[in-house]
C-alpha cells in the first residue's frame, strides 16, 4: 500500500472529527451570542445572520415526528400492559386449576 492510498483513507478520519468540533463551536458562539429571530448585520446589507433553529431534521424532514412517536410510544405501553395483564389473569387462572406453566 502506497503513501498516497494510506493519505486517502486517513483524510475522512481526520477531517470528520475536526469537522464535527467546528460545527460544534460555531453552533456555541451563535447561541452565546445572536439573538433569536432577528437579522445581525455582519457586512451591512452584503452579509446578515439570523439565529434561528429547526425542530426536525434537514430540510424539516420529520417535522411532528417527536409528537408521532410519542403516540406510538403510549400505544405500544398501553398494549404491554394489556398483556401483562392478560398474562398475570391466565397464570392466576392455570394456578387455581393446579396446571403449571407449559402444560
Amino acid at each position: 500500500m502506497n503513501s498516497e492510498t494510506r493519505g486517502g483513507r486517513l483524510l475522512p478520519l481526520i477531517l470528520a472529527p475536526l469537522i464535527l468540533i467546528a460545527d460544534q463551536v460555531t453552533k456555541a458562539m451563535a447561541l452565546a451570542k445572536l439573538p433569536y429571530g432577528r437579522p445581525q448585520e455582519v457586512i451591512g446589507d452584503f452579509l446578515r445572520w439570523t439565529l434561528v433553529q429547526n425542530p426536525a431534521i434537514a430540510f424539516s424532514i420529520g417535522h411532528g415526528l417527536p409528537a408521532e412517536l410519542r403516540r406510538r410510544e403510549d400505544r405500544l405501553a398501553a398494549i404491554r400492559a394489556a398483556k401483562a395483564r392478560l398474562e398475570a389473569a391466565q397464570r392466576a387462572a392455570d394456578d387455581a386449576r393446579g396446571r403449571q406453566p407449559g402444560q
